[in-house]
């Protein structure tokens, strides 16, 4: 009885493992590509500006160490823009802002930004 017990709890239980297991890997897969998603619309839409080394530099060098707990303010600086930088509202979907914030936040600090802070053109 102990053992008929004991199988069916394993053909109960065994399932919800495997879901759980499924969906962790189905998250981890979906933030993989978030984050590819992110590097790549900052390559093409971002990095002329923001990744230009030397004093030619056009915007701040952008890296994780701004982003913490600027992410509401990043988001308006990129949909919104501002005196300097055009906004995306209209080429990017809120998705893909996320995504290049997401990035952006795996980003390590340069060895030298020149003092560069998120927003110095703020009107």
């Amino acid at each position: 009885m102990l053992r008929i017990r004991t199988v069916l709890m394993l053909l109960v239980v065994a399932p919800t493992f495997g879901a759980a297991s499924q969906q962790a890997t189905s998250s981890a897969a979906s933030d993989s590509e978030a984050m590819k998603t992110g590097r790549r619309l900052y390559e093409q839409r971002c990095s002329v500006c923001h990744t230009i080394p030397g004093p030619r530099r056009y915007a701040p060098i952008l890296h994780q160490e701004l982003m913490k707990g600027r992410e509401s303010a990043a988001r308006q600086y990129i949909m919104n823009g501002s005196r300097r930088m055009p906004g995306f509202k209209h080429a990017l979907q809120p998705a893909d802002v996320d995504a290049m914030i997401e990035y952006l936040k795996t980003v390590p600090k340069p060895s030298d930004t020149d003092g560069d802070v998120l927003g110095t053109d703020v009107e």
